[in-house]
């Protein structure tokens, strides 16, 4: 059964799926190079086809991953000028919009309004679909399912509790689920109105940062600050309620809600802002989730949605008492809901058919486009570089970072998701304390954001405090935080947030990159250490590399040391 999925929104993407697995997987916006692209993806649609050998004539069914498309608002200004949106603000202002959006019946007649007139978004892909050869029939998969289905069938659990939570989607914010036997079960569903991911975005808007692209930013920020009093104020606005099993949102929405925030932060410093908001992030998610392994006796949780971009988020959850196991979806946000619809249709179409196995977990994220020695010679080529093929690269890769060389790392296919995972990295020794501030500003990035590491397993408690098959899994595509040790502290400090904390990307002996291991190995052999930095190839504000072009491009923007591309070696 090969299904075409597609998702239209901000981080807009196609992914083909093959009886349950993910054969290939792009986001738009490492095509044409625009971060987030919000609308149709076109070019995603043509890759994924060239990656998996396929013809579009070949495909027996085509998901949307929403039922409802919406306008293109990707940021709180062009929200004020959407017509709905201004409506809803003006609304909330006068306590209309909570019952309007805040509760079942409201969100049921607003679902029944717009996913009866298709948006256009919908019906430009299917044309364009048929201009191609496309002629599969279409079904469109709601938003949380979309979600729950990429962390449920990428977990490698056959029963767990799924949940979701995001600024919106369909009109909620989360769901939770029971999975068993490939079936989820529906047990909640907070509409969008009480969205707790809103607050999070509202304050990286006030701190004066891209809401929508750089929550980050605050979770690191968080770290320098103290949450005691600007929690108390977020607190007041939304909260988690347990006797609703949800979060309850007594404030305004958007703009009204944005500019009673400035006025009651006035004179609090940035760092307690986003101190008191990843407290408040903290403390009411996991209240939340509790509350759902309470309700359904699971202790193993796959979680999915933009808020588990959080990574100190989902140490805390990890660190929940009787917690068996925690797995986010390695592109837990919006970017994900191709592979999630794509998934739940297989999954479902299996299940009526008798058909259903149980999938195994995922393995790796490799799902994007990779290129030959030759288009990559090509390049280097016409763009004048001097370059060299060492008899192992990484040897060689491993011998310059024990000289201290910041080397880019471009091989295989293109890593799926938010993180680079060794196939698209930036490279450097983690001994180096002050490699935050000026490697930061070669990349033009905000210099108090910390840098990940990436580790050899069998070495992981070396470094990180309570490392177990909790979240060994989960720890490959760097999306959880973990304390780290002492040792860490002194053999590995460029890798230690101020809080004490690293986010690791975790390398296994049974690894589908055995490139990445070796150069671990390597080092490991010249240094004792078995830890570098690793970071995302890409420069400031632009997507991760994707073609040997953006490489090339990105490392001279960077002046870097070394341009490590498949098998060639540039600058040295």
């Amino acid at each position: 059964m090969l299904i075409l999925s597609i998702a239209i929104q901000h981080d807009s993407g196609a992914a083909l799926i093959n009886d349950g697995k993910i054969i290939a997987a792009v986001n738009e916006e490492r095509l044409n190079r625009k971060k987030l692209y919000w609308g149709i993806p076109e070019r995603s649609i043509e890759e994924v086809f060239k990656i998996a050998g396929v013809k579009p004539s070949d495909v027996e069914f085509v998901t949307f991953s929403n039922l409802m498309s919406g306008n293109k608002i990707d940021n709180f200004t062009a929200a004020e000028r959407d017509f709905n949106t201004k409506v809803l603000q003006s609304l909330s202002s006068i306590g209309i919009a909570s019952v309007l959006t805040g509760t079942e019946p409201g969100i049921k007649l607003i679902r029944a309004i717009f996913t009866t007139i298709k948006h256009k978004n919908f019906k430009r892909t299917i044309q364009y679909l048929g201009s191609i050869g496309v002629k599969a029939p279409v079904k469109f998969i709601e938003h949380h399912e979309s979600h729950a289905a990429s962390a449920y069938y990428t977990s490698g659990w056959n029963e767990c509790l799924v949940v979701t939570s995001d600024a919106a989607g369909d009109g909620y914010c989360s769901k939770v689920f029971v999975a068993k036997d490939g079936k989820m079960e529906l047990i909640q569903q907070i509409p969008f109105y009480h969205s707790i991911g809103y607050y999070y975005s509202y304050i990286t808007h006030i701190c004066g940062f891209r809401e929508g692209h750089h929550e980050g930013k605050i979770t690191g920020l968080a770290a320098y600050g103290n949450p005691k009093e600007t929690f108390l104020i977020f607190q007041k606005e939304v909260s988690y309620n347990p006797g609703k099993f949800s979060t309850e949102n007594r404030g305004r929405y958007l703009w009204p809600e944005i500019n009673y925030l400035k006025k009651r932060l006035k004179g609090y410093s940035k760092k307690d802002i986003a101190a008191g908001i990843q407290y408040h992030l903290e403390t009411n998610m996991v209240s939340y989730i509790k509350d759902a392994i309470k309700k359904t006796g699971q202790k193993r949780i796959a979680l999915a949605g933009g808020v588990f971009a959080n990574v100190k988020l989902n140490q805390r959850i990890r660190e929940i008492e009787g917690v068996e196991g925690v797995f986010i979806h390695p592109h837990m946000g919006d970017g994900g809901l191709a592979v999630g619809a794509g998934l739940y249709l297989w999954a479902k179409e299996s299940l009526s058919q008798g058909k259903y196995k149980h999938l195994e977990r995922l393995k790796d994220v490799y799902f994007g486009p990779s290129y030959s020695k030759e288009e990559i010679e090509q390049v280097l080529k016409k763009e004048g570089l001097n370059y060299y093929q060492p008899d192992c690269i990484e040897t060689e890769i491993a011998n310059l970072l024990a000289q201290g060389k910041v080397i880019a790392r471009f091989a295989g296919r293109m890593e799926y998701g938010p993180r680079a995972l060794m196939n698209r990295s930036i490279l450097y020794q983690a001994t180096d304390v002050t490699v935050n501030d000026w490697l930061n500003k070669k990349l033009k990035r905000t210099e108090f954001m910390p840098f990940a590491p990436v580790i050899l397993e069998e070495n992981a408690p070396y470094f990180l405090k309570d490392y177990d098959e909790r979240s060994s899994h989960t720890a490959q595509f760097m999306t959880i935080t973990y304390d780290v040790t002492e040792r860490c502290k002194k053999e590995a400090p460029a890798i230690v947030h101020v809080d004490g904390t690293a986010r690791p990307q975790i390398i296994t002996k049974e690894t589908s990159n055995p490139s990445a291991r070796k150069i671990l190995e390597e080092y490991k052999k010249l240094t004792g250490l078995s830890i570098l930095i690793n970071t995302s190839f890409n420069m400031h504000e632009e997507p991760i590399v994707c073609s040997p072009e953006d490489a090339v491009r990105a490392f001279k923007l960077g002046e870097l040391d070394i341009l490590a591309i498949e098998d060639f070696m540039v600058g040295e």
